[in-house]
């Protein structure tokens, strides 16, 4: 799928033991011409683990 020039809104919820993959998808798209528009919510920000 071309993505290049494309706007992605990509969610992040509080389950914090995934954003290690979610970063690396989100690196494709950036690498794929995509623009990223992250939303998190709220647990996620305040989450200390």
């Amino acid at each position: 799928m071309d993505i290049k020039g494309k706007k992605i809104t990509f969610g992040l919820t509080s389950s914090f033991y995934t954003f290690a993959n979610t970063i690396i998808e989100i690196r494709k798209i950036i690498l794929g011409g995509g623009e990223v528009v992250p939303v998190m919510s709220e647990r996620c920000i305040y989450n200390r683990y």
